[in-house]
């Protein structure tokens, strides 16, 4: 056997036999060995907490494709003066209406400023109502699904103080980061999607089966279009910062029985560490804020239902 070969064979039983001296010492010591060649175990999958239907609702609803077809952003009407100069109501984000559901839309009336102005003034139409309770899978909700997971508290509802003059809020504001998902509080039918309201940016109108109605202001984009039908905890569009908004967040307003209502006390449940005081929850009724009224979109549809035409006296013609 050559010289070079048996310096190799050498080495080999040297190894050998040092990895046999030490699995022996680990056998000893308690350690298992490890196959050679072997993989470590897969990790065991975490265990999850029970999925509420709740939870189920809102995980089905992120599946929502984002629209791809947009209406045009149009102007963005800003305001040139005053403490809110620089707020603008657009860009306009809104998908434009097809199908069925764009029919459905156009047959009941909704998806016009109409639409949006008979909503803020009083309780929706019969026929609106009796659409969201087609297919709804509740038609008397008990409560209302919190429309921001994880958002935060802002200003409440009620009379609140702007420099020296009092502004009644007609919702309440949920702080959310810009493009948070914002979700529909109950099943209905969208009767609004657009930004034709002073102040509001892209905002969305939602009927439901129990006549009640809810807002949703100062959007980045809206997903849905009339006469779609949502469901509740369907993702509707993204938290933004449009119209007259100190901050980006969602503006959320509540309507029973034909007039805006304080929702605090009416969710299921609030996220964590969002806790109303009690001049918070409590119940009250506020005058409507009239001065969404005065946007150029409701002056081309007609005069203004704030400024009501004043009675005029017929011209008495001269003698010749």
């Amino acid at each position: 056997m050559p010289r070079r070969s048996i310096v190799v064979l050498v080495a080999l039983t040297g190894l050998n036999c040092a990895l046999a001296s030490t699995a022996a010492r680990a056998q000893d010591a308690g350690v298992p060995s490890a196959p050679p060649h072997s993989t470590p175990p897969p990790s065991a999958a975490p265990r999850l907490h029970p999925v509420t239907p709740e939870e189920a609702a809102a995980d089905a609803s992120l599946t929502t494709a984002v629209p791809t077809d947009w209406l045009s952003e149009g102007a963005r009407r800003c305001v040139r003066r005053g403490a809110l100069r620089g707020k603008c109501d657009g860009p306009r984000r809104v998908p434009r209406p097809s199908g069925p559901d764009a029919a459905r839309a156009t047959t009941l009336g909704l998806g016009v400023t109409g639409t949006a102005t008979h909503l803020l003034l009083g309780a929706p139409e019969p026929r609106w109502v009796e659409a969201a309770r087609e297919g709804s899978a509740t038609p008397d909700p008990a409560d209302l699904l919190f429309p921001v997971a994880g958002g935060d508290l802002w200003r409440g509802y009620g009379a609140t103080r702007r420099g020296r003059r009092r502004h009644n809020h007609q919702g309440i504001d949920i702080g959310a980061s810009s493009g948070t998902p914002f979700r529909s509080v109950n099943d209905g039918i969208v009767a609004y999607a657009d930004n034709g309201l002073r102040g509001y940016g892209n905002l969305l109108m939602v009927v439901h089966p129990d006549a009640s109605t809810t807002f949703y202001g100062h959007c980045r984009a809206i997903y849905v279009f009339p006469g779609q039908r949502v469901r509740r905890g369907q993702v509707l569009g993204e938290v933004g910062a449009t119209g007259f908004a100190r901050g980006e967040h969602l503006h959320f307003e509540w309507h029973s029985g034909g007039a805006g209502r304080n929702p605090l006390a009416h969710f299921a449940a609030l996220p964590p560490g969002v806790t109303p005081t009690a001049s918070q929850l409590e119940e009250r009724s506020l005058p409507l804020d009239r001065s969404v009224f005065h946007h150029p979109r409701h002056r081309r549809h007609g005069r203004s239902p704030a400024a009501p035409a004043a009675p005029t006296r017929p011209r008495s013609r001269r003698a010749p």
